[in-house]
């Protein structure tokens, strides 16, 4: 395919984003999401969500601000029978959290809103408008929720201890991220520390062998 293929199919799918926003604009205000990795963090939810909507090319000064933070009714919930693991290829941080359904399980995050005006830039900034998605949206059932909320659920997975050599800092910088942003809610995150060790004690075996 042609780059001026490619360009159209870009400008054609932009386009129908922002059609999307405009007819969800008349229906509903907010999405409502479970999170359960790094979007926990305010501040780093806040600059990605920034970052995002540049790289859609929407202009910040015409956005309201306060649509890009965590929203104020943001808070922490349990979803049964998935479990978190670091199993998602990510360009970006080597690893990424996703879940996946374990009876008898569970995991904490928390449940917040994304506005429909800047739906766009959450759905960017975590891969579902790349031509090879890192995540899908599905639905679950959060207890503490009335109705059903979006997650997402990742499509790459791939174990840690694949990572290259150049992108183990990177992940560990994510895992650390989310940490920060499960202790502002209070969010029970063993399983984040274990796997951060985890990911140093692989740092400290290939240090040993280099």
């Amino acid at each position: 395919m042609s780059s001026r293929s490619l360009d159209f199919f870009e400008m054609l799918a932009k386009d129908s984003r922002f059609t999307l926003v405009e007819y969800l604009a008349d229906r509903v205000e907010n999405v409502r999401f479970f999170s359960y990795g790094s979007n926990m963090n305010k501040s780093k939810f806040k600059k990605d969500m920034k970052d995002a909507c540049k790289n859609l090319g929407l202009n910040l000064s015409k956005i309201d601000k306060t649509k890009l933070k965590l929203d104020e009714f943001a808070e922490k919930q349990v979803l049964l029978n998935f479990r978190r693991e670091l199993s998602n290829e990510s360009d970006k941080y080597g690893r990424a959290f996703s879940i996946s359904p374990f009876l008898e399980d569970k995991v904490e995050g928390i449940c917040h809103d994304v506005h429909v005006s800047v739906l766009p830039a959450f759905l960017k900034k975590e891969g579902l408008f790349s031509s090879k998605p890192s995540y899908k949206l599905i639905k679950v059932c959060v207890l503490g929720e009335d109705q059903d909320v979006l997650t997402l659920l990742g499509l790459k997975p791939k174990p840690f201890k694949c990572l290259k050599p150049e992108k183990i800092q990177d992940t560990l910088k994510y895992v650390d991220d989310s940490i920060r942003g499960a202790e502002e809610f209070d969010v029970e995150h063993s399983d984040m520390i274990e796997m951060k060790k985890k990911l140093q004690d692989l740092i400290r075996t290939r240090e040993k062998h280099v």
